[in-house]
């Protein structure tokens, strides 16, 4: 969904890779630092 999302706003490969990485490094250092478990339902939120 995330991809889909930013490819439909015209972004190309590399750019998506990044943004997706940088998502990803958040969520994990999010967890390090809260000490709480990953919940994929909190970064993974429903658009209304």
């Amino acid at each position: 969904a995330f991809r889909d999302r930013l490819a439909a706003n015209g972004k190309k490969g590399k750019v998506i890779l990044g943004a997706m990485m940088r998502k990803l490094a958040q969520v994990a250092y999010g967890v390090l630092k809260s000490g709480v478990p990953f919940d994929a339902s909190r970064h993974n939120p429903v658009a209304a």
